[in-house]
């Protein structure tokens, strides 16, 4: 119950703190912003760097709920990510534009990219990131999964699934499965 009350007094706490910090990018809008002053709060240490990292989010993000638990060395890539309730977010992950439902556990080094960046036509004689066009697509992670160290997750995952550390999730998922290997594959159907 006191660490219950104690939370309650702290996230306002914090959410004052980030508030300063979260302005230029409210301001702006500058995905730059966004992502510098996320990088610079990912390398802030233990429960003070987690409280702000949760508070600026909160701020920033296009949806955030209030049990955000982020660790040392991990950001997001894009404002348009949606973190519903109880999600955390080890070290050393980068998430682009993802929508994580609740109690989603993400392992180390984790990264959940922002779909496949489309490009309306290649031109020929134009360097490839110099060109125009492309759409961030949103992944989504459903409710209750659980993915292991060192992922890559390129496609949508569903609801209560494992992904086995290392793998790299190129195809979206049922619900209630375990996934693994390079490229991710079914291993197994739980319940």
């Amino acid at each position: 119950m006191l660490k219950q009350n104690l939370k309650k007094i702290i996230q306002p706490v914090f959410l004052a703190i980030a508030f300063p910090l979260a302005v230029p990018y409210r301001v702006t809008k500058s995905r730059g912003v966004f992502t510098t002053t996320g990088q610079i709060l990912s390398l802030l240490p233990g429960r003070f760097g987690m409280y702000l990292r949760a508070a600026y989010y909160r701020l920033t993000l296009k949806r955030c709920g209030q049990r955000l638990h982020m660790d040392f060395g991990s950001y997001f890539s894009h404002p348009d990510a949606e973190i519903h309730e109880a999600v955390s977010i080890s070290t050393f992950c980068i998430i682009g534009n993802a929508r994580i439902h609740d109690n989603v556990a993400i392992s180390p080094g984790t990264h959940v990219l922002s779909g496949a960046r489309q490009h309306a036509a290649l031109e020929k004689d134009v360097p490839i990131l110099r060109q125009s066009g492309g759409v961030f697509e949103p992944i989504s992670i459903g409710e209750n999964s659980w993915i292991g160290q060192a992922c890559v997750v390129m496609a949508d995952i569903g609801k209560q699934n494992i992904i086995g550390a290392g793998s790299v999730v190129v195809k979206k998922t049922g619900d209630y499965e375990v996934h693994a290997g390079n490229p991710a594959r079914l291993l197994k159907r739980l319940f």
